[in-house]
């Protein structure tokens, strides 16, 4: 019986960690929320981009990516992604002007125990506006209690802007 329950468990994972990151209804009422707020008074659209020719050391099949419109307009671009905490990943996405600025950083899911305060508005502000490296203690500050997930959005901030600059330079997003 309990090696069924093993193998059902080692199954799950092996499943969620091949597919794509799924945006769920309430992280897309969460994104829908940040885009009101960084694009006020338009009525944004999603479009999934499709990188066909991506490199795969650099771009995951564990990332979204869509073009943010308003009509014919492009207003910006949308980068979801999952980052490693403790024990368990959590999910976010960045919302960026056309120029790569971050608009609005959202924490989509987070599935541990101790860390969430990552999630909260007022920490993840800091990295509204910016397009430069973050560095952990220096130009982001941590929480105490969450500082493994604290790290972990870091990271996951470099990453996202990084491929964001890597995607608009090689596919002229």
């Amino acid at each position: 019986m309990s090696i069924k329950l093993i193998i059902v468990f080692l199954l799950m994972l092996m499943v969620r960690s091949d597919s794509d990151l799924q945006i769920d209804k309430t992280g897309w009422r969460k994104i829908n929320s940040a885009a009101a707020e960084s694009w006020p008074g338009k009525n944004v659209v999603f479009v999934k981009v499709i990188l066909a020719a991506a490199n795969p050391k650099s771009i995951t099949p564990n990332h979204c990516v869509y073009k943010v419109t308003s009509g014919a307009a492009v207003m910006g671009y949308l980068y979801a992604d999952n980052a490693m905490g403790k024990f368990d990943t959590f999910d976010f996405a960045v919302l960026f002007s056309t120029d790569l600025r971050i608009m609005s950083t959202v924490v989509l899911t987070y599935r541990e125990e101790y860390g969430g305060e990552i999630a909260s508005a007022r920490w993840l502000r800091q990295f509204t506006g910016s397009t430069t490296p973050f560095e952990f203690g220096h130009n982001v500050q941590g929480i105490s209690g969450a500082t493994i997930s604290a790290r972990a959005m870091t990271a996951g901030m470099n990453n996202a802007v990084a491929r964001m600059r890597e995607l608009k330079s090689k596919y002229q997003l």
